[in-house]
């Protein structure tokens, strides 16, 4: 994201700062000692963005009465509140008294397993501790392909009902909409017309706070029992621009009737029938279809996510994963479409051993 010459340059800076940290926090979440670094880093810095806010209080009409009102929503949250004792105790009195917990469970399918929580040692690597849940499970099922869940939770003693990526989350999107009054209640000659953060933010908002709401999945680890492994999935968003517009229509041009049928869906079920008719053209040409994902957003635009797993572990993992990226987008539809092959039942034969 750009910064310009606004008036409120060095408090978007922070802004930024704060979301990187975030991330950095999200993506050590599993190391301790990363974490801890990453989390005292983060709350300093959303502690430090009100406090550059105020030097440009000459730029802002009425800056005391404005302010105040945003004071005295600040003082009544309790996370808020958190974030403002919990910089001095780090500042003054060193880190955080920190809790961890983690929620187990054995996921051989994309249903919800049921699951047990318990406290862990605060600073032991979360690898360290699956690899020990898993060499105690006694029976492992090798006819199934199952995975290890560990789901890691974070806690200070001061907010112990609130985990910690979702509290520093909170405080982003509090200190996001103070920021954003702020430009909006700059005078005409410096204006948000003036500031690409502004327009820039309210362009990407939706992919920014979609990637904090994904809380769980970065706090997951996913072990295969059957293979002994840590596993993880990537998304892989099919770009349109993957091969040229003349090339595509040449390649498929058997799907360029269901294509023109588009514009008349007036349903979820009548689109789903014209992806899947595009899907036969798609694997009549190829002889082929890789499996898909096309989720839908409340503002009508669509993502199409390319599948792939390679066993029975990976399908789970990539259904989990997909169910992840449908709740922290706020995704409102979801067409699946993949290839079946199919075995005449008049042609197996069974023995007194089975197939």
């Amino acid at each position: 994201m750009k910064i310009n010459d606004c008036v409120l340059n060095n408090v978007e800076k922070r802004w930024i700062d704060s979301w990187d940290l975030w991330i950095y926090c999200a993506k050590a979440y599993c190391n301790p000692e990363s974490f801890r670094l990453n989390l005292n880093n983060c709350i300093q810095t959303l502690r430090s963005i009100t406090w550059i806010l105020q030097k440009s209080k000459s730029d802002i009409p009425g800056f005391n009465e404005w302010y105040d009102k945003w004071q005295s929503q600040m003082r009544s949250d309790q996370i808020l509140k958190w974030l403002h004792d919990s910089r001095n105790r780090i500042v003054k009195e060193g880190d955080l008294i920190l809790f961890s917990k983690a929620k187990i469970a054995i996921v051989t399918s994309w249903l919800e397993p049921p699951s047990i929580e318990i406290e862990i040692p605060p600073f032991t690597k979360t690898n360290d501790f699956v690899r020990v849940i898993s060499e105690r499970i006694s029976v492992k099922p090798s006819y199934l392909d199952a995975i290890l869940r560990v789901e890691r939770k974070w806690v200070d003693s001061e907010l112990p009902k609130k985990e910690l990526l979702e509290a520093l989350a909170h405080t982003f999107r509090f200190l996001t909409e103070i920021l954003l009054n702020a430009h909006e209640s700059l005078p005409k000659d410096k204006h948000v017309e003036k500031c690409s953060w502004y327009y820039a933010y309210n362009s990407q908002k939706s992919q920014i706070h979609g990637g904090m709401n994904s809380f769980d999945w970065y706090r997951t680890s996913w072990f295969d029992l059957k293979n002994n492994e840590f596993v993880d999935i990537q998304e892989n968003v099919i770009s349109k621009k993957l091969l040229p517009i003349k090339e595509l229509k040449e390649r498929y041009s058997n799907c360029l009737s269901s294509i023109e049928k588009f514009k008349d869906a007036k349903s979820l079920n009548e689109e789903a029938k014209i992806y899947f008719e595009m899907a036969k053209g798609v694997l009549k040409r190829d002889g082929h279809h890789s499996p898909i994902a096309i989720i839908g957003y409340p503002n009508g635009s669509k993502k199409i996510y390319s599948l792939v797993f390679k066993d029975k572990s990976d399908k789970i993992l990539v259904i989990h994963k997909l169910a992840n990226t449908l709740k922290s987008t706020g995704a409102i539809t979801l067409i699946l479409i993949s290839e079946s092959w199919m075995y005449p039942a008049s042609k197996v034969k069974y023995t007194k051993k089975g197939v």
